[in-house]
């Protein structure tokens, strides 16, 4: 399989390094780093309560994240 050109109209896709999430004492996410591309589609599988929501808020911006970057997958927030 080959990878085709993107429209223009394309978003980019989504990276994170280093991220760093804790709730209280929990530590939720330590030095994740995932990369989505774009024109691909990415699944994110697992049982309840393992941070699929959370990592999903992180992308949107509705969690914020204690260290870490999240941006494009070129690395530009």
């Amino acid at each position: 399989m080959t990878d085709a050109p993107l429209p223009s109209s394309c978003p980019p896709g989504v990276r994170l390094d280093g991220i760093r999430l804790t709730l209280g004492r929990a530590i939720l996410f330590d030095d994740l780093a995932f990369t989505a591309k774009a024109g691909r589609f990415t699944g994110l599988l697992g049982p309840s309560g393992v941070g699929k929501t959370t990592l999903l808020r992180l992308i949107a911006g509705l969690t914020p994240a204690e260290s870490g970057a999240i941006g494009d997958e070129t690395g530009a927030p």
